[in-house]
């Protein structure tokens, strides 16, 4: 068994005592010590992948290194960080849309009540990071709540017959505590079952109690995996910083400490003295520094030696650093498909406009598969929702509500002005497309504008109406 959540560590790592909670029945114990397992395995990689996102890398040697220990520097490399944001960026989920057009309140209510969209803005970089995270659903006092959580705060099992989760359980709740050494640890855990949610509650350092088991109306937990770049090997998603950015992160930060120890021998070069007198070479011996930048080195010779003489060594050039970074830079780019340009590789030559498009092309790609995915467990999500508002299963939703999709902005960043020219444009060749909700997204509208531009037109439009009515002649009636 594993000491990592045996004895506990550091962070929501520690959930020492919890297989031993009270009210847990012996079934749920062993799902949950399967899923404790599961975290415990991939704890370790994904607290280094973090670290090397957050830029947290130590300079690692290939096993020459002459540099005495006492050599430091404070190197770092962002090139994790950047092959992350470069598809986070472009992962930007809008809305629920339904295909027949329609809208359903409860379904409104609750993206809006969870924010749905802001809270998947702030965890699709832990999808990246680890490969993958996950949102539960759930309903507290009459309110359909939905979570997302990260990779870090959660762990799941695949069912392959079923082809989605098995089984997880989430960190519902973490908080410092007297207890805890005033470590952040978690004191609330949810474990999900195929139509069961286990409620875990701690009450100090290793006791546990179980708050119940509350039936649901699905046969599926209410849990839903977001995974990166899945394959049948690897169901749960593969993370963004692979092997390959970490070992080409390594390889940089390599060179950029050799390079900083380097620009310390080119901007102080060895210079040596030959032919001192002892007092001579006691005297500078004393003060090196101001000896090496004093303006005026004085010093006398001996019969035997004569004049002393004085020289620098050659200093090493910065250059073969330089580009050995870009040659890394540059298998990076292609491992990532992050453009060289956004890893600050700068180009001797201004690339042309196509040139720049070209260059985005593998990310967007990237971006847009990610975005496909997602949608799929978006769109599962939104079901178990308006299926817990209802209090029925999934398969009981109308087929309006099943129709329900998750609409993501083009991974291609437009700018303002080249939204507004393909707006103008469809709305020159689709009749009615004009003043539409899509119509105003394109020119560059949110939300609240559309609403604020529909209300107006809406106005103009009775006003109108009501002008045209009150300017009509009304004959008078005839006497008699």
């Amino acid at each position: 068994m594993s000491e990592i959540w045996e004895k506990g560590s550091h962070g929501p790592s520690d959930f020492s005592g919890i297989l031993n909670a009270d009210g847990l029945w012996p079934a749920q114990r062993d799902r949950l010590q399967e899923l404790m397992l599961v975290y415990s395995d991939v704890m370790a990689d994904n607290s280094k992948r973090r670290a090397y996102y957050d830029g947290n890398m130590t300079v690692k040697g290939i096993g020459i290194d002459t540099m005495p220990k006492t050599v430091r520097t404070d190197e770092a490399c962002n090139w994790p960080h950047k092959a992350v944001s470069s598809v986070a960026e472009r992962s930007v989920f809008k809305a629920f849309r339904f295909e027949d057009g329609s809208e359903d309140a409860n379904l409104v209510a609750i993206a809006r009540d969870n924010a749905i969209a802001d809270a998947y803005d702030r965890h699709k970089s832990s999808e990246l990071i680890h490969g993958c995270m996950a949102a539960t659903v759930g309903k507290h006092a009459g309110r359909v709540i939905v979570r997302f959580h990260s990779a870090e705060n959660c762990a799941m099992d695949w069912d392959e017959g079923a082809d989605r989760i098995g089984a997880g359980f989430v960190v519902a709740a973490s908080r410092r505590t007297p207890w805890s050494g005033n470590r952040k640890v978690p004191v609330r855990v949810n474990l999900h079952e195929p139509g069961l949610v286990t409620l875990l509650r701690r009450l100090d350092s290793g006791h546990w109690v179980c708050d119940g088991t509350e039936r649901t109306a699905l046969d599926r937990p209410m849990m839903e995996a977001f995974t990166f770049d899945a394959n049948g090997d690897k169901p749960l998603g593969q993370s963004r910083v692979s092997k390959d950015v970490i070992r080409l992160t390594d390889a940089c930060v390599r060179v950029m400490r050799d390079m900083a120890v380097s620009a310390e021998f080119y901007a102080h070069p060895q210079k040596y003295l030959l032919g001192l007198t002892e007092d001579n070479f006691n005297e500078f011996k004393k003060d090196k520094w101001s000896t090496y930048i004093g303006a005026l080195v004085l010093a006398v010779g001996d019969e035997d030696h004569g004049a002393p003489t004085f020289g620098q060594l050659a200093a090493a050039s910065p250059q073969p650093y330089i580009d050995l970074i870009r040659c890394y830079a540059t298998m990076f780019s292609g491992a990532t498909g992050v453009p060289l340009n956004s890893l600050g590789i700068v180009q001797d030559n201004p690339s042309s406009a196509e040139a720049i498009g070209a260059s985005r092309e593998d990310i967007c790609n990237i971006a847009a598969a990610m975005n496909r995915s997602n949608r799929k467990s978006l769109e599962r999500v939104a079901l178990m929702a308006m299926a817990v508002a209802e209090n029925k299963g999934t398969d009981q939703l109308s087929e309006s509500q099943k129709g329900v999709v998750a609409k993501f902005a083009d991974p291609m960043i437009y700018s303002p002005a080249q939204r507004a020219d393909a707006g103008t444009k469809w709305a020159h060749d689709v009749e009615g497309f004009a003043g539409t909700e899509v119509y105003w997204e394109m020119q560059g509208a949110d939300p609240a504008d559309i609403r604020r531009i529909r209300s107006e037109t809406d106005r103009k439009a009775a006003r109108s109406v009501l002008d045209s009515l009150m300017s009509v002649d009304i004959p008078k009636a005839s006497d008699g």
